[in-house]
């Protein structure tokens, strides 16, 4: 694997810029589901972990973390072809196996409203890419907000959240670690974010199907989740798994950045 970024990835990324309003919500899963949904790809043997600065309290053993990511950008692309869409991501905080170990968040499932993004995100930047409908309400009144991506994911507003191990800070080294993907090759990029307004503490009830994500039977993936460490974890008879999480609230400009996989 080359360790380079390609000369089209490090022209465009300086390029790309745009504003990000979106949830980011940390989900502790059991980790052999977490080492499922890396089994296929190029980081199997990477090993799921959370940021260094998360306390190991926060980390019981035989689970692991993964980020779930959903909102809409606003104005995002290159000069001439900036567009509104909503998109969403699931990615794997990760430690590589290598002599030298190295963190990466590993992007494992991006959702686009935009057909021309889910194709532009697959083929050029080299990460699993869907186009799929979306509802986004937002809360008013009796109304819980929902944002929903039709057939893989819903989070359903439930209010302000009570931080915990979670913090900005801690969650900014997800956001803004350096990312791969099933097909980035010897390219890692990383988001550079400036804050339109501060971040707020959320508390959200997010399901997520499963069967989607892990390209497994619904028995595949219940037998993923049913062990005594699980507690109350349950994926229903459609192979929804539901989990009540506090994370964050954020909408920020972005701008984009890229490295060889060698040099982060």
């Amino acid at each position: 694997m080359s360790t380079k970024p390609s000369l089209l990835a490090s022209t465009i990324s300086s390029l790309v810029t745009g504003q990000y309003d979106f949830l980011a919500l940390p989900i502790l899963l059991p980790t052999p589901l977490i080492s499922a949904l890396l089994s296929s790809t190029p980081y199997s043997s990477a090993t799921p972990s959370p940021p260094p600065s998360l306390p190991a309290s926060e980390t019981p053993e035989g689970f692991s973390w993964v980020v779930l990511e959903a909102g809409k950008q606003i104005g995002m692309g290159v000069p001439g072809s900036r567009s509104d869409f909503f998109e969403a991501k699931l990615e794997i905080p990760l430690t590589t196996n290598d002599s030298t170990p190295k963190h990466f968040v590993y992007k494992h499932t991006l959702l686009f409203s935009s057909r021309s993004m889910a194709l532009s995100s697959s083929y050029i930047t080299g990460l699993r890419s869907h186009r799929t409908g979306f509802t986004v309400t937002e809360s008013s009144g009796n109304s819980k907000g929902v944002y929903e991506a039709t057939g893989w994911l819903r989070s359903e507003d439930r209010g302000v959240g009570e931080v915990g191990g979670w913090t900005e800070e801690v969650m900014r080294t997800v956001l803004g670690g350096w990312w791969v993907g099933e097909k980035t090759g010897g390219t890692a990029t990383r988001f550079i974010f400036t804050a339109v307004s501060p971040p707020t503490p959320v508390f959200q009830t997010v399901s997520l199907h499963l069967p989607s994500f892990l390209r497994l039977s619904h028995d595949d993936t219940k037998a993923l989740v049913s062990n005594p460490k699980t507690g109350s974890l349950v994926v229903d008879a459609e192979g929804w798994l539901e989990v009540n999480v506090v994370g964050w609230r954020l909408s920020e400009k972005s701008r984009m950045e890229v490295a060889g996989v060698g040099a982060c």
